[in-house]
């Protein structure tokens, strides 16, 4: 059966070629999304630029991937073993239906083939996604793995992704997006095997149809999101997060040279009773945050944000974000303090520039009045260099994050304490196959550096 399954899917491939042959359009690797989540140098997306768009209707196929060397654990026995990596990522797009599948091959020290993988009730976690549209455009409907899931403008959930445990565990997730002019909303399920987190934002513009300049534009909206079952476990009762909020966002400008959308935003924590009666000490449920800010595009490739926020110390900002399936499992809820104060208080900024789609540079920048966490002045800062620029045989990605900054001079000190340090050199052997090395440095507090560096093969066809 198993081998049924395995040669289904290749002839699906065979034939996906076939048909797609007359119109077959080919990239580098780092030029197509990848199905893993990018957490350090992560890009700004304005809201009302949205992703990149394929203009044109025809089909086309792509396909990339990988092979190297994995340390799996076993989540029941927690025991880990060494394989050899073959991954697959076949891509098609017709017009605006796209579809892809994440297949994945994993092999012993003898050879074998690890045969949990291939399995009918496995058959879900082979799609990459499937998907009509693109995100902002009037409907939207997206099934897989999520790399970035944003509503509104941030304050809630930003940039969360259900692939941080990739591939140990797989969630196939859902959004549908639907804008009518007067009204519409954005939703998403993380898991559609297990009810998990899942939200949404619904929005109207009550004066969608006025002719007075910019009221038009005008929006209300109301945010919802929660984790049903932080630690995973239905025996738990009450450990339930909900944060929920409203916000008013007005496009002031829209141009090619630049755009400016403003909004103000703001949100409130709801906790079960696992943090605000039986944890010791409880934690205060009720937190507030508020965020005034702007964000658009200036020229060609420049994107940013400009918030300033205040919050209240048991409120948490983005509290979904790209780390929270590690946090919700090392139960971040109950690391919610007890009292409103201090209030905190300070900017968020981010700005990310492309050039000519050779170099893409990206930071941001987070600092409050008031902070025991020791987590802020929190800096990020991203360059990916492409291979055009390098003979075509070489591609760059150097990424920097640093927290708890006590001064200017230590937030851009690289060798210290609470710094990350991260480079990626790919070396194209040929059109479709580079080998990838991967180095990453953590400091102590005498900067002595923790280095750790791994080496991959990307194949693309």
């Amino acid at each position: 059966m198993r081998k049924k399954l395995i040669f289904g899917i290749l002839l699906l491939l065979l034939g996906i070629i076939i048909f797609s042959s007359a119109d077959r359009t080919y990239a580098y690797a780092e030029e197509i999304e990848s199905p893993y989540p990018e957490i350090e140098g992560r890009e700004v997306s304005p809201r009302e630029e949205g992703p990149t768009r394929r203009e044109s209707t025809k089909a086309s196929f792509d396909m990339y991937g990988s092979f190297g060397t994995v340390i799996l654990t076993d989540l029941e026995t927690g025991d880990q073993k060494i394989y050899n990596k073959l991954s697959l990522q076949p891509e098609l797009t017709i017009g605006k239906f796209g579809f892809g599948l994440n297949l994945e091959f994993y092999f012993d020290e003898n050879s074998n083939l690890r045969k949990e993988d291939w399995t009918w009730s496995k058959t879900i976690e082979k799609i990459w996604y499937a998907r009509y549209g693109y995100k902002y455009e009037p409907v939207y409907v997206y099934l897989g793995g999520f790399k970035d899931v944003t509503l509104g403008h941030g304050l809630i959930i930003a940039h969360y992704t259900n692939m941080l445990h990739y591939p140990d565990i797989k969630k196939v997730g859902f959004e549908l997006d639907l804008d009518r002019g007067t009204h519409g909303f954005e939703s998403f399920f993380s898991n559609l095997v297990r009810a998990e987190i899942y939200g949404g934002r619904v929005y109207y513009r009550p004066f969608y149809n006025s002719y007075v300049p910019l009221l038009p534009r005008l929006g209300v909206g109301f945010t919802c999101v929660t984790d049903q079952d932080p630690d995973a476990k239905r025996s738990t009762e009450d450990d339930q997060v909900t944060v929920l909020g409203g916000d008013l966002d007005l496009p002031l400008l829209e141009h090619p040279v630049i755009s400016i959308l403003s909004y103000i935003d703001f949100a409130q924590m709801s906790l079960g009773k696992k943090y605000t009666e039986y944890n010791t000490p409880p934690s205060l449920d009720g937190g507030k945050g508020w965020a005034l800010g702007f964000m658009g595009g200036i020229l060609v490739g420049i994107s940013y944000r400009l918030e300033f926020r205040r919050l209240e110390y048991n409120f948490i900002p983005s509290y979904f974000d790209s780390y929270y399936e590690v946090d919700r499992k090392e139960d971040k809820a109950s690391g919610i303090p007890a009292t409103r104060k201090p209030i905190k208080i300070g900017p968020y900024v981010e700005l990310a520039y492309d050039i000519l789609n050779k170099i893409t540079l990206s930071a941001s920048f987070e600092n409050y009045n008031h902070d025991p966490t020791n987590i802020y002045p929190h800096l990020r800062a991203s360059m990916r260099v492409h291979p055009s620029l390098l003979m075509d045989k070489f591609s760059l990605l150097f990424s920097y994050d640093k927290r708890n900054a006590d001064t200017w001079e230590d937030l851009i000190k690289v060798k210290g304490p609470n710094s990350i340090l991260t480079m990626e050199v790919g070396y194209h052997v040929a059109p479709h196959i580079a080998l990838v090395i991967i180095h990453r440095q953590t400091f102590d507090a005498n900067g002595k550096p923790t280095k750790r560096t791994t080496m991959e093969c990307r194949v693309h066809f």
